[in-house]
């Protein structure tokens, strides 16, 4: 989970960047954490620890590389709708619901609302933005 979480992350976001700077062109990196970056869940230490650091590595490389014109941001998803979450058990599905009661917009994420933040991201109009964690309001919560 490192590997892939952090070192994989960090080994790309050095490729993109050196290509951006060889040719001096502006650029966007967009990572994708995790709420579990900020606070932890119970038996998901690993994951959490792993997150904690895409989380780290987001801020540090938004402040290194603003002098560049490379903006990083990050989405932090708090709990989505996907196939693994769907396929959770019974005893499971209490935790869900308990998840969604203490998030401030009362449910689950969707793929869409992930994707829709990225294009925003990507796009011009988040022009200024750098160091951002987007989470649903599950932080405040």
């Amino acid at each position: 989970m490192i590997d892939i979480n952090m070192k994989g992350l960090m080994f790309q976001t050095q490729a993109f960047v050196r290509a951006l700077r060889s040719s001096d062109r502006p650029g966007k990196v967009i990572n994708l954490a995790s709420i579990g970056g900020f606070k932890p869940n119970i038996d998901f230490e690993t994951y959490d620890a792993s997150k904690g650091g895409v989380v780290m590595l987001t801020r540090s490389l938004a402040l290194n590389l603003a002098k560049f014109n490379i903006s990083v941001n990050g989405i932090a998803p708090g709990l989505i709708r996907t196939p693994g979450v769907a396929g959770m058990d019974d005893s499971s599905t209490a935790n869900v619901d308990q998840i969604t009661n203490r998030v401030p917009v009362r449910r689950l994420g969707e793929l869409d609302d992930i994707t829709k933040v990225g294009l925003f991201l990507a796009s011009d109009a988040a022009s200024y933005m750098t160091g951002i964690v987007v989470d649903g309001g599950s932080l405040i919560a």
